[in-house]
């Protein structure tokens, strides 16, 4: 395989194998107060998709590294604070403001792909955060006020 490199100004951030197809190993690309933000595959073992590594690059930090956490995926804000899903020992979880405040979860849906659609994180502005999540072969749709957290 090819590698698929990220730069900034001549300093690469990454490299990994290029096996991802067209999209290359981004999940996320957005604006989150008013700076660049990507969350990207880190890495997958034996190219298995479904236990990738995740990691983020905001205001030229990765948030792994930054907040001493595993595996961040799909950052967002409210009030600028930030939060994003992690890896736990016993699942994923959402890390919001400097600590964990909600359950652990076998899978949060983050991403929309191949015809299903389901609920992505979102941030309302009444503070609720909304998202979908899978446990023990039961699903749920959570919503968590972050105005409380």
């Amino acid at each position: 395989f090819d590698e698929y490199n990220v730069f900034k100004n001549k300093q690469k951030l990454f490299s990994h194998k290029m096996e991802y197809g067209t999209e290359g190993p981004f999940i996320q690309k957005t604006i989150i107060n008013n700076e660049p933000a990507f969350s990207f595959r880190s890495g997958c073992p034996d190219e298995d998709y479904f236990n990738c590594q995740y990691e983020i690059y905001y205001k030229g930090e990765f948030l792994s590294k930054k907040y001493n956490v595993k595996s961040p995926n799909y950052l967002f804000s409210y009030k600028d604070k930030l939060g994003f899903i992690t890896q736990m020992d016993n699942g994923k979880a959402i890390y919001f403001d400097g600590k964990i405040i909600s359950n652990s979860y076998n899978e949060i849906h983050y991403q929309n792909c191949c015809a299903i659609f389901e609920l992505i994180p979102s941030v309302y502005d009444n503070s609720v955060l909304v998202f979908y999540a899978k446990n023990k072969g039961q699903n749920y749709v959570v919503e968590i006020d972050l105005s409380k957290n």
